[in-house]
């Protein structure tokens, strides 16, 4: 789905290692850019994990279209930043509107399901309102 929406999609070395826990191998399309600088890094690792920090500081460096990021924390630090920034649900929102997938509800609905993915009700409202599909 990234691919669909995004002409490049990168990640800092921090978040290539977390993936590669749980996955033997990445995806060809994900390009991995080494953060250069580590003292950012160090800043905001203060107040978040490595991966986030790492991500932060490529976005910095790269000034992307958007970041992905969930986690609140950081999310205010990137916005903070002058980041711009999309979680997950917004993603999958996005994908929608761009007719990458044919409905928000099915996926949600996955994410909670079957990758245990917690939701807010009211989180989901809105996405559903925004996506067209509340009932």
């Amino acid at each position: 789905m990234l691919t669909k929406l995004f002409h490049r999609v990168c990640i800092p070395v921090a978040v290539q290692e977390e993936l590669l826990k749980f996955h033997d191998e990445l995806p060809e399309w994900l390009e991995v850019i080494p953060v250069e600088d580590h003292t950012l890094v160090s800043a905001f690792a203060k107040k978040l994990d490595r991966g986030e920090s790492e991500a932060i500081a490529l976005a910095l460096q790269t000034n992307p279209d958007r970041l992905l990021i969930d986690e609140r924390k950081g999310r205010l630090i990137a916005s903070s930043q002058g980041i711009p920034i999309i979680g997950l649900v917004g993603l999958v929102i996005l994908a929608r509107r761009k007719g990458v997938i044919d409905s928000v509800t099915r996926i949600l609905g996955d994410l909670e399901t079957v990758a245990g993915f917690y939701l807010h009700p009211e989180v989901k409202r809105q996405a559903l309102d925004a996506a067209g599909e509340l009932n």
